[in-house]
Formats: structure tokens, sequence, C-alpha cells
């Protein structure tokens, strides 16, 4: 539920970087929890693949996410550094 909730918390806010960073380190967390779930037999297998696929799904969600944010970021910064330049 945190995940989600850090999700949430960066779509409603400026500074969406620390959200999505801490989101990811939760999700990092709940897969080595599946991991361990599954190692121990307490999780199927075919219970432990779905979850870890949505779990990749998220992932990369975040991680494009994130990369976006930190592009703009830097075509900002390079937008203000030529007009300070030229003006």
């Amino acid at each position: 539920m945190g995940i989600l909730i850090l999700i949430y918390t960066a779509n409603a806010t400026r500074d969406k970087l620390p959200h999505l960073k801490e989101a990811r380190h939760l999700l990092i967390q709940a897969t080595i929890r599946l991991r361990v779930l599954h190692d121990l037999k307490v999780m199927g297998r075919r219970k432990y693949a779905h979850l870890s696929l949505k779990a990749e799904e998220v992932s990369k969600q975040l991680s494009g996410w994130t990369k976006y944010i930190k592009d703009r970021s830097a075509s900002d910064d390079d937008s203000k550094n030529s007009m300070n330049r030229n003006g």
C-alpha cells in the first residue's frame, strides 16, 4: 500500500523524485520478500511468477517516470543557461 501512496504523492507534487525513489526502494523490498516466500515454499510458483511480473511492470514504469523527470529537469537547466548567456 505504501508504494501506491508514494506514486499518488509523486503525481500530486512538484518534487516527484524523492517519492519515486522511495517507491522503488519499497518495491525492491517487496520483490525480495516475494522471493523469500517462494524459496520457503510459502508461495506457489504460479503466484510468485504472476506477482513478480507485476512488480517488474511497476518497476519499469517508475524507472521510466524517473528518467522522464530527470531528462526534463536537465532540459530546463539547459534552456535557462542558454537564456542567461544570450540575455
